[in-house]
């Protein structure tokens, strides 16, 4: 049996995550150039919403 490689989803809206975008030391990853800027523009606000995803289990 194969091992499952792990996906690396977007901070954003929780899908694929293929762009690097760092905060405070921290890598984390977007799908795409809007999610790129939507994090730049408020990373506090995108890291509430994505812990609150996480969270409920989304």
């Amino acid at each position: 049996m194969a091992a499952r490689e792990k996906k690396i989803e977007c901070i954003v809206t929780g899908g694929l995550g293929t762009i690097p975008v760092s905060y405070k030391g921290i890598t984390y990853y977007v799908c795409c150039t809007g999610c790129k800027q939507a994090f730049e523009d408020n990373p506090e606000k995108i890291l509430k919403e994505a812990a609150k995803r996480k969270a409920r289990g989304d």
